[in-house]
């Protein structure tokens, strides 16, 4: 669950440096919210999943991003047609399409450790109203990775529903979800504490606990040697 999406080729927009992508993703995400043209808002779509060949990956990359959404976004386009007009409705899966396919390619172009050090660089000016920059990029890339894991999880349990005649109750799909959700977050939690904890924080008492068991055990036997009378 926590392994990288990283895709590794050597096209153009893998050379391409991390922080340009994110001000590129900042600059688009920004600039569609204020479009409302659905034919704009199709040909930002379009150039998206042309990007993805232009990267060397197959376009069943770039559905990959999308396809666990599929019901989130239903669901949305359901929502809007009792709110507005069938355009509106339109709108906003267009600019989710689009957001989605464009995080996945960076996601996938561009190494984990890359975004971070990029974030990282870019949060540490709000280290003087108190804030942590290792901590806060650390969060960000933290969500970067999980976003998709919790649209794959999402279309598993809909899937395995669906399977068992439940696809139509809701409650079968929320609490197996929750569920699931609960558990990979104890289980990445409990990967961070064994690695020493969050960046620039000090270790946790449990953490702490098992160093100094660590050490005992190390420095047991050398204690016993030097006792022995010589």
């Amino acid at each position: 669950m926590t392994a990288s999406f990283y895709i590794h080729k050597e096209s153009w927009l893998h050379r391409l440096a991390a922080g340009r992508k994110l001000f590129c993703l900042a600059v688009l995400g920004t600039g569609i919210s204020f479009v409302s043209d659905l034919w704009l808002l199709a040909g930002a779509l379009s150039l998206c999943v042309c990007l993805f060949p232009a990267a060397q990956l197959r376009l069943v990359v770039a559905y990959n991003q999308v396809r666990p959404l599929f019901w989130i976004m239903a669901a949305l386009f359901v929502a809007k047609l009792f709110t507005g007009p069938l355009s509106d409705a339109f709108v906003v899966i267009l600019r989710l399409c689009i957001l989605v396919l464009a995080a996945g390619l960076i996601t996938v172009t561009t190494k984990t450790s890359a975004l971070l050090t990029v974030l990282e660089r870019v949060l540490t000016p709000l280290s003087v109203f108190g804030f942590s920059a290792p901590r806060m990029a650390f969060a960000l890339s933290l969500v970067i990775r999980f976003i998709p894991v919790v649209g794959q999880i999402s279309q598993e349990v809909r899937e395995a529903q669906q399977a068992r005649g439940l696809g139509t109750n809701i409650f079968a799909l929320i609490i197996p979800f929750v569920l699931r959700i609960v558990k990979m977050a104890e289980q990445v939690s409990q990967a961070i504490d064994a690695r020493g904890g969050l960046p620039d924080a000090k270790p946790s008492p449990a953490v702490m606990r098992r160093s100094q068991a660590v050490r005992r055990s190390v420095s047991a036997p050398m204690g016993a040697e030097t006792d022995q009378p010589h």
